[in-house]
């Protein structure tokens, strides 16, 4: 709880320095309660506007008489310029300062204060930055896309199509693309894991032996560590046929703007048929 006891108390707010362009938005609210029944006798009050850079801002007043409390229910701050700002939150009795809590927040990010004495910062995005299960909200950021056909394996790795999805949390953090349906776009700088897995279906006659390998590039032209895979299938003449499964999960640390895209090929050992890949999916998750 942020509490104000004395009418010289005030919680106020600093900038680091002038802003690039705009003065940061603030939003506040309280309640007073009157000393004498604080359960029964309150007033809620509200404050908005503007920073005033070097110049501490008073984001909660203090009481109107000595002894009543002014407790905080609210306090946000909104970044608007197009720059990074420094802000220092303090309590101000009249003559000394004590600082609470120092915070940078970049263009379109907000500062937020609520009663449990939490504090939360929140970015362009509105994803949970610094505060109680930051890191639990990211990883709910999730796509998962699949291949509703089979995919003919050839000699030469293929980027795989994925013509529906399954899962898309939020796609201003990953997205599956609607266009070139094979991608699943980056929006968020980040830690992810990254999983795929599929089957491979053998012909029904002949007599052969392939392996399936998998992998996942980002961008087109760079192979993830821990994404490759090989996996055997054969057909042998008489005694039916041999399918195989993959599955296969890593983490990388991928950016803003990357894309995702998981590929197969065949191996032929021996003999040369129609192996198709079948059941194809891939999920990537932020993690952190």
């Amino acid at each position: 709880m942020i509490l104000d006891t004395r009418t010289t108390d005030v919680i106020r707010v600093v900038m680091g320095g002038a802003p690039a362009l705009t003065q940061p938005d603030f939003y506040t609210s309280w309640l007073e309660l009157n000393d004498g029944n604080p359960s029964v006798v309150f007033v809620p009050s509200e404050s908005d506007g503007i920073l005033d850079g070097v110049t501490p801002v008073t984001l909660i007043p203090g009481p109107t008489t000595d002894g009543n409390q002014v407790q905080a229910k609210f306090i946000a701050v909104f970044n608007k310029d197009t720059a990074d700002v420094a802000l220092t939150f303090d309590f101000f009795d009249g003559t000394l300062s004590r600082s609470i809590i120092k915070v940078l927040l970049e263009p379109d990010w907000s500062v937020i204060w609520e009663p449990g004495g939490t504090w939360h910062v929140y970015d362009d995005n509105g994803l949970l930055v610094v505060g109680p299960a930051a890191g639990a909200a990211a990883a709910n950021d999730v796509v998962q896309a699949r291949r509703t056909s089979v995919l003919a394996l050839t000699t030469s790795f293929v980027d795989v199509t994925l013509d529906a999805t399954d899962v898309e949390s939020d796609a201003t953090v990953i997205e599956h693309n609607n266009t070139n349906t094979d991608d699943i776009d980056v929006k968020a700088t980040a830690l992810y894991k990254i999983s795929y897995s599929g089957d491979i279906r053998a012909p029904a006659v002949g007599n052969s032996v392939i392996t399936m390998d998998s992998r996942v590039r980002v961008n087109d032209t760079t192979v993830l560590p821990g994404s490759e895979s090989s996996v055997g299938s054969f057909r042998v003449g008489g005694t039916g046929q041999i399918h195989a499964h993959v599955e296969q999960t890593f983490y990388d640390s991928l950016s803003a703007n990357d894309k995702v895209t998981l590929q197969v090929s065949k191996v032929e050992l021996s003999g040369s048929q129609t192996y198709n890949a079948d059941r194809l999916k891939l999920t990537v998750e932020r993690v952190k």
